[in-house]
């Protein structure tokens, strides 16, 4: 007698249960197990880094200049509820100011299942948790308290809701996406241009996106592009430091890969050019194949007669559409992933020295998940896809424990080294070598210790560099040096003044121990030791 091997599950707020094996259930909780791990699993580890600073003060200090903060990528939403949040468990620890992040973490990947669980089947579906599970970025910003584990939630919500209203209609399929989509509105200026995306994606296809809708994407297309024309002119002639300059395809292809499969830029390998390429050429490919599964299925579906209920149920689809097709349905995703990335990359180009991070990218994600997902599904050959599947799941593991690991600056853990050196503030000195950036760092995980401050201009004055290090030195036991991107060019090479000047005295300070605290932030603790306590440095020729 067979045993039926598959399980009911409804989708959220739908009308029709849909079946799937047994083992795609299984798959499906172990994905939601570790994308709540690896969302958990670092909240306290790292220091406050970056952007994470601003939220703290927002949350439990005065609130800023909101309109200015807009060019920063700042909106309310988010720091509003971080607020509330710090008001009752307050922000003594990091890892208090981070769990909203990793709760909007855990339910984007819920909102998600949903979402691919409605329109994807088989291995599709399955690559497609996989990969939205493993996402460094998405990690990464779980892990940190910023905005963007938020953005997410609302891009996963806006994509699904938007998809389900221009497909099946209805008040409270359109209404759900007006909430989802107002509230990444106010959670960060990039969810814009997923706004932008589908309003272009429902002028592509007038006769089957609803008259309302239309006159929507016409209206929201023009408030959008002039309140980007507006912003990029107020920000040229009002802030300092910005100006236009030309867009970078380079720099929109490392964002969209580090987004992808992990920040190589700041961790290993970020300057290899044979595994930059590699990377490169991996979401390329699986692109390239979504592409060429795309373009059959539109095929198909032109095929059709007028008015046919399109019918589907090739191996990563569900069944039945209404005013959609696989065809439009992929078609969406490759909307939605162009025109933001596209976007971002404009203002990159307008806002001179913008970094385009990773994160920034993250409005993208659910559709490059699935246009992915469909790509290493329709590789050729069951080789291919086993392939592609085991080389991104690698690659996306290796960067997701770089980034768990990551300490930030290494303030923090250099603190508890010298703590565990017994520091003495009577017998030894702890000096920065270039403070800059680390300042916030250095006020909170200060336990107290008296701290000397070397800056970046004492760094290419020799003589000057001379008298401050005897001055500072004199009649102490040990040196505790910060060095931070401590390097500087002086006339044809890079040296570091500091450095230098207790190479040449290695006869009375001796290197007692050493630390790398963070090799992206070039940041390094090292103990200098008086041989002769008695005996002060000698003063040069």
């Amino acid at each position: 007698m067979a045993v039926d091997q598959t399980v009911e599950i409804e989708t959220y707020f739908g009308e029709s249960r849909q079946r799937i094996s047994r083992e795609t259930v299984l798959i499906a909780v172990i994905c939601c197990c570790l994308a709540i791990l690896l969302r958990v699993v670092a909240l306290g580890t790292k220091e406050l880094f970056g952007d994470e600073f601003f939220a703290l003060d927002y949350a439990t200090g005065d609130r800023p200049n909101l309109f200015r903060e807009i060019f920063h990528g700042h909106l309310p939403l988010y720091y509003e509820i971080l607020r509330g949040w710090t008001k009752l468990f307050g922000a003594s620890h990091d890892w208090i100011l981070r769990i909203p992040s990793a709760l909007f973490g855990v339910a984007a990947w819920v909102a998600f299942f949903f979402y691919a669980f409605r329109y994807l089947r088989g291995l599709a579906f399955v690559i497609a948790l996989v990969v939205f599970a493993l996402n460094p970025t998405a990690v990464a910003v779980s892990n940190e308290a910023s905005s963007f584990a938020l953005l997410t939630l609302w891009v996963v919500l806006s994509n699904y809701f938007c998809v389900r209203a221009l497909d099946e209609g209805g008040r409270r399929e359109w209404t759900l996406w007006a909430i989802a989509s107002v509230g990444g509105f106010l959670t960060h200026p990039f969810f814009w241009f997923l706004l932008l995306a589908q309003f272009v994606f429902g002028l592509l296809r007038p006769r089957k996106t609803p008259r309302g809708f239309i006159i929507l994407s016409a209206t929201g297309i023009f408030l959008i592009i002039a309140a980007l024309v507006g912003g990029v002119l107020y920000a040229q002639f009002r802030m300092v430091g910005v100006r236009p300059d030309a867009p970078s395809l380079a720099d929109l292809a490392r964002g969209l890969v580090a987004m992808t499969l992990g920040n190589f830029p700041r961790y290993a390998y970020g300057d290899r050019v044979f595994v930059r390429s590699l990377l490169y050429l991996l979401v390329l490919t699986a692109l390239v194949f979504s592409w060429i599964y795309y373009r059959k299925r539109e095929a198909e579906a032109e095929a059709l007669p007028e008015n046919v209920v399109w019918v589907d149920e090739t191996q990563d689809v569900v069944g039945k559409w209404t005013r959609l097709s696989l065809a439009s349905f992929l078609m969406y995703q490759w909307v939605t992933f162009v025109v933001p990335a596209f976007c971002i990359m404009c203002v990159g180009g307008f806002a001179s020295g913008m970094y385009l991070r990773p994160e920034y990218f993250l409005v993208c994600l659910p559709s490059v998940t699935i246009l992915v997902a469909a790509g290493i599904d329709g590789a050729p050959g069951r080789v291919g896809t086993i392939a592609l599947s085991v080389l991104f799941v690698i690659i996306m593991s290796y960067y997701n424990l770089a980034a768990l690991t990551d300490t930030g600056y290494g303030v923090k853990k250099a603190f508890r080294k010298m703590a565990s050196k017994t520091f003495s503030p009577a017998e030894d000195v702890f000096l920065v070598v270039v403070p800059s950036g680390l300042e916030r760092s250095l006020q909170r995980y200060n336990p107290g210790i008296p701290t000397e401050m070397i800056h970046s201009r004492d760094l290419t004055q020799p003589d000057q560099i001379n008298g401050l290090l005897e001055r500072l030195v004199e009649k102490r036991e040990r040196v505790f040096v910060l060095y931070h991107d401590d390097f500087r060019r002086i006339g044809k090479s890079d040296r570091s003044l500091v450095r230098e000047w207790f190479g040449l005295r290695k006869n009375i300070f001796e290197t007692d121990d050493k630390w790398t605290l963070s090799p992206p932030e070039k940041t390094e603790l090292r103990i200098y030791k008086r041989i002769d306590p008695t005996k002060s440095p000698p003063k040069d020729e």
